[in-house]
């Protein structure tokens, strides 16, 4: 029922758009790219130029990519995901560049990367992670002018068998480490 309403409204929210942007001379069409009868990609075009939400898909049929365009950038939230439909990245573009804080994730969706960009640029912090059975450590290292620093700080946290839970951290600052 849901589905189907929201089915009828984005129809009609197409049509309209459709009605306006003839009424002023201007052209919008919606697109769908099939190769071999299965999707590649699909969205809008408003005088020639990519706008609104766009999705790309895989060989298999599964998300590949999907956010939206303003004249033909990249603009707002992106989302990437691998072919087994699980998020690959996430984050921020400005003007077709990468902006703010990204996400990278390995194949079982488990943050890897966290990176800081800045018009385009990997800029500021840079954390790893590492997941292990019983534990999990983060890396956190800055970028100054395109180059990764060395490491800042380095956190693990422990956990032990036997319903009993044990945490440490441990930090490292270039020339001491500090057990807590």
């Amino acid at each position: 029922m849901i589905k189907n309403l929201n089915n009828f409204i984005f129809f009609n929210l197409i049509i309209i758009l459709f009605l306006f942007c003839n009424c002023k001379g201007n052209e919008y069409k919606y697109f769908v790219h099939k190769e071999q009868n299965t999707k590649v990609y699909e969205g809008a075009f408003y005088n020639s130029k990519k706008v609104g939400l766009w999705k790309t898909y895989h060989k298999n049929g599964k998300i590949k990519s999907i956010g939206s365009y303003k004249e033909d950038k990249k603009e707002g939230l992106w989302l990437f995901f691998y072919e087994n439909g699980k998020r690959q990245q996430q984050g921020l573009f400005s003007s077709n560049m990468r902006e703010g804080k990204w996400q990278i994730y390995d194949t079982n969706e488990k943050l890897f990367i966290e990176i800081d960009y800045k018009k385009g640029i990997p800029n500021g912090d840079f954390n790893l992670f590492t997941y292990k059975i019983n534990s999990f450590s983060q890396e956190r290292r800055k970028i100054i002018n395109n180059e990764i620093q060395p490491i800042i700080i380095y956190e693990t946290y422990l956990s032990i068998k036997n319903d009993t839970i044990i945490s440490g951290k441990a930090f490292l600052d270039l020339d001491y480490l500090e057990m807590r």
